[in-house]
This record gives structure tokens, C-alpha cells and sequence, in this order.
């Protein structure tokens, strides 16, 4: 998993969920990577939102992103910096 990728999943735990315009540094194959991995899902928006994209965490993405650390990108946090 790339730093970018843990980065957004932090992003999403953070603002409790992302809508497409908001990714940076990320592009579909590394979403995509994500979603595979069982760690975010897409939702698709409808009506006045439709075709836009929503990605939230899943309980495993939850799960794995929870200790990460921003300040030194370890997961779980062992240095002290981001507690």
C-alpha cells in the first residue's frame, strides 16, 4: 500500500467519508486497489448527485487505518509523534 493510499484512508476516517473532487495524489487503479482490498467503498451517487462518486471506510479499513500516524506514516504509531 502506497503512502498516498494510507493517507486518504485517513482523510476518510477523518471527515467520515470522501467525495470524488476531493482525491488528491490518487488516481482509479489505486482506488481501485482499495476497493479490492475490502478497505473502501464507492457508492454512486443518484438524482442531483448522480455520477458522483462517495468512498467511506469499511470496518476492515476502519480497523486498519485507526493507529496510523500521520506524522511519521507508521501504522500502528510506535514513535509517539501522532499520540
Amino acid at each position: 500500500m502506497t503512502s498516498e493510499q494510507m493517507q486518504l484512508l485517513k482523510e476518510i476516517q477523518t471527515k467520515n467519508g470522501f467525495v470524488e473532487w476531493f482525491f488528491q495524489h490518487i488516481d482509479d487503479s489505486q482506488l481501485q486497489q482499495l476497493v479490492e482490498a475490502g478497505l473502501v467503498e464507492i457508492k454512486i451517487g443518484e438524482g442531483y448527485v448522480g455520477g458522483i462518486k462517495e468512498v467511506n471506510l469499511t470496518p476492515i479499513g476502519y480497523e486498519l487505518i485507526r493507529d496510523y500516524c500521520e506524522c511519521c506514516e507508521c501504522n500502528p504509531c510506535d514513535c509517539g509523534f501522532g499520540s
